[in-house]
């Protein structure tokens, strides 16, 4: 065991590994469907729409085929074969493929995984937990949280800061991702397991407690069911503006089925508000002075996903305790590695030279500032 830890990153065992299992799973699943045709697989078309939306692209997945075959022929070699003598490009290639192909593998996966329990959601399950979730928000919060903003905030210029703040999340992690991968190897590895955990602490959640949103559950009703006459009261009351509802309207659209064969269940937990913590903390680790707009950007992300009627007050509170979970988690993973992990294999070599790289064009810019600093001065 000491063995596999010196050699291998906690990447290995918290991302990639799950990640692998997964497709073997699955894998293992639809052959048994097609093998027996039993009843309790998932429809025939359904598992067609799941093979496809990977084989859909080929160059990608020959991209990822390769990246995969690499990364497990390199372990392979690395368990049983001292390579010391391969040369330096061997190991930086090794390094980018094993760093970019982690990325790559897991978050192919997660699309998967997310796939999977959105085709093999129950609805009258479904509905049962997100009306659950909703009276939950009136007994925690005192009101039902998603339209209760209606009621409190009329002003257009809020309204487009929490749905921008919103829709935004993912640019932004992009952004972290980017600079944390040239600038600083800790930070970007500390995002990158959290967000993952995170993802994976909340996949079990939505299996047992498959949720929609608000705006399915009650403005479209996609499940076609009784709503009662409190929220039914509320909802006739809430003006949304038609700029707003156009914005509602579209985002709801992206998560819904119009063939009817899956439902978006990831609700609760909230996702948005868990990645969102992550993020934060980790635009105030990169440079802590953006703290003072990081911070109040974070505060209207939690309340847009609410405000967009993606997600009831519930969702954001879990989401919360989850993100700093997945933090604390990873910071003991972390601990934990230095005490086996030696990277001899130079399977983080690549961040030298992306780091290097950026202290290059860094310096580059900064002399090209001076420069016309001086002239402008003249």
């Amino acid at each position: 065991m000491k063995k596999f830890l010196s050699i291998f990153p906690i990447e290995v065992y918290v991302i990639l590994l799950p990640s692998i299992i997964f497709f073997i799973m699955i894998g293992i699943k639809y052959f048994n469907c097609y093998l027996y045709q039993t009843i309790q697989c998932i429809n025939h078309s359904s598992a067609q729409d799941f093979i496809s939306a990977f084989l859909e692209n080929n160059i990608i997945s020959v991209i990822l085929i390769f990246v995969f075959i690499y990364l497990l022929f390199s372990i392979i070699l690395i368990i049983y074969k001292k390579d010391n003598h391969q040369n330096k490009t061997s190991f930086n290639i090794r390094s980018f493929l094993f760093i970019f192909g982690i990325l790559y593998i897991s978050a192919v996966a997660m699309a998967f995984e997310i796939k999977t329990i959105f085709i093999s959601a129950d609805p009258i399950h479904t509905a049962q937990v997100s009306e659950f979730l909703m009276h939950t928000d009136k007994v925690l919060f005192g009101s039902y949280l998603p339209f209760s903003f209606y009621h409190i905030i009329h002003s257009n210029i809020l309204s487009q800061i929490f749905y921008n703040s919103y829709i935004y999340l993912f640019p932004i992690i992009l952004v972290i991702i980017f600079i944390s991968l040239f600038s600083n190897k800790e930070i970007y590895r500390k995002f990158l397991i959290a967000y993952f955990l995170a993802f994976l602490i909340s996949l079990p959640i939505w299996i047992k407690f498959p949720a929609i949103s608000p705006d399915s559950m009650y403005l479209k009703n996609i499940l076609n069911t009784k709503i009662s006459v409190e929220i039914q009261n509320v909802i006739n009351i809430t003006q949304i503006s038609p700029r707003m509802q156009k914005n509602i309207s579209a985002i709801g659209n992206h998560w819904i089925d119009p063939a009817g064969g899956s439902l978006a269940i990831s609700t609760f937990p909230s996702m948005h508000a868990a990645w969102g913590i992550i993020s934060v903390v980790s635009i105030i680790e990169l440079w802590p002075p953006v703290a003072i707009i990081a911070i109040p950007w974070v505060v209207a992300e939690l309340i847009g996903t609410m405000y967009t009627l993606e997600h009831y007050g519930v969702d954001v509170l879990f989401g919360i305790i989850i993100g700093f979970f997945a933090l604390w988690i990873t910071k003991r993973l972390l601990k934990f590695e230095k005490r086996y992990f030696v990277d001899s294999y130079h399977l983080f070599l690549i961040f030298d030279h992306l780091k290097q790289l950026y202290k290059s064009i860094n310096n580059k810019l900064g002399n090209q500032i001076e420069k016309i600093t001086k002239i402008s001065h003249k």
